[in-house]
Formats: C-alpha cells, structure tokens, sequence
C-alpha cells in the first residue's frame, strides 16, 4: 500500500467514529468509480491501461486530461451517446491515438 492510500478500518461497528468513516469512504468510492466508469465509456483510452499498455503515470496524465476534456464537453453541452458510433471507425481512431501515444 502507499502511504496516500485511505483504507476502511476492519470491525469498525465498536467504534462510531470509524463506522462513520467507513461510511464516508465507501460513499466516496463509489463516486469515484462511477465517474471513471464514466469516463471509460467516453474516452476509450482509459481502457488500455488496465491492459499494463501505459505506464501509470501516462495513464494518470490521460485520466486528468479526459476528466477535463469532459467537463468542457459538459459546459457546451456537447452529448456522447455510444449507440451513434461506428465501431470500426471508433477502431481506427483508437488504433490511431495509441499508435501516436506510444511513438
């Protein structure tokens, strides 16, 4: 584990504070993992580094630079809907994107 990493405390229901701590982590995480799930469904990228394609810290850096690229797209209004891509042009595009990344 690394030190900036938060865990929940083990058998905290003796102590009120803790519950109450877990409670808030664990709503927390889940705010968390909703939003990168969101953000994988619309920048596809975030996808290959589960596949150890990037380095971490590339990884990191394309995770701030979608969540950015998504508030923009939430201030203009700008919809994402899944269903109007075409696969084998989102492909491409992917295919592409990684190719320049990785050069």
């Amino acid at each position: 584990l690394e030190p900036w990493c938060i865990t929940p405390y083990r058998n905290a229901s003796n102590d009120a504070s803790e519950a109450m701590f877990n409670e808030i982590h664990s709503k927390a995480r889940c705010i968390v993992e909703r939003t990168m799930g969101i953000l994988k469904g619309r920048w596809r990228i975030l996808g290959y580094g589960k596949r150890g394609r990037y380095h971490p810290t590339k990884v990191a850096r394309f995770a701030n630079v979608c969540a950015a690229l998504h508030n923009v797209c939430i201030k203009f209004k700008i919809n994402y809907d899944p269903q109007n891509c075409d696969s084998d042009q989102t492909t491409d595009i992917d295919t592409g994107v990684a190719n320049r990344l990785t050069a």
